[in-house]
């Protein structure tokens, strides 16, 4: 089937397609014979490669005729997709990985079961010093700032160390308030949030905020998963 003059232009925006270098970032696009490759630089955009399927459905314990009820594909179908045998459409591809995604979310720890729930923080009143003292004491690497339970700001050793190398004196920096040093808040996720979706926040925040219908209800460190991958 010959693409369509509309066809070919909402190709031409799809910059980022670029399936064994078939599509290419910007320019103009390769002539297209089909829709086949549109299907392929779709597929290889929005989902993982086919050959993830039975990887996925085995990692979840799940068996094909498992899959085929929750993604409303047919067995028969899914195991010619994993054995390689047929090309599917783009509908029954989201089905299943939707339903493989659905799955693993099921089965991954929540935020709230990884949290620290007694929480240590200052006010942006605060002076910096008791700032410094609750960070020595508690063995702690960051503070989340608040103001009646609603989160505003963030401190933490890399914030007074970065002020002590600005040129900022030992004294006057302990003087200064919170609110003169702090930096903006730590992202926050609700509690039953999947665990990976905190350590992905991790890679670069030190701290992540666990906020709820009752608000702030604990907070997830770096070495919080530490102490988690300890325990397992």
């Amino acid at each position: 089937m010959q693409a369509s003059a509309g066809d070919k232009t909402h190709l031409q925006q799809l910059e980022y397609w670029q399936p064994l270098n078939k599509c290419r970032i910007g320019g103009t696009p390769p002539p297209y014979s089909d829709m086949n490759l549109f299907a392929t630089c779709l597929f290889s955009f929005m989902f993982p490669e086919l050959d993830e399927i039975k990887k996925r459905r085995q990692k979840l314990g799940m068996r094909q005729n498992g899959l085929a009820k929750k993604s409303g594909v047919s067995q028969s179908l899914i195991a010619k997709i994993e054995s390689g045998r047929v090309k599917p459409g783009y509908e029954n591809v989201k089905r299943i990985f939707d339903a493989l995604f659905a799955a693993e979310e099921e089965g991954s720890a929540k935020a709230d079961s990884m949290m620290t729930r007694a929480i240590v923080a200052v006010c942006p009143k605060d002076k910096v010093s008791l700032a410094i003292k609750l960070l020595r004491e508690k063995s702690l690497s960051q503070l989340p700032v608040v103001i009646s339970g609603k989160l505003v700001g963030a401190i933490s050793e890399g914030t007074i160390v970065d002020r002590i190398e600005a040129g900022t004196p030992h004294a006057q920096l302990s003087k200064m308030s919170v609110s003169e040093v702090m930096e903006p808040p730590f992202p926050t996720l609700p509690p039953g949030a999947p665990v990976h979706l905190a350590a992905e926040l991790l890679k670069y925040n030190s701290a992540v905020v666990i906020v709820g219908g009752r608000g702030i209800e604990g907070i997830i460190t770096k070495a919080d998963m530490l102490k988690a991958v300890k325990r397992s």
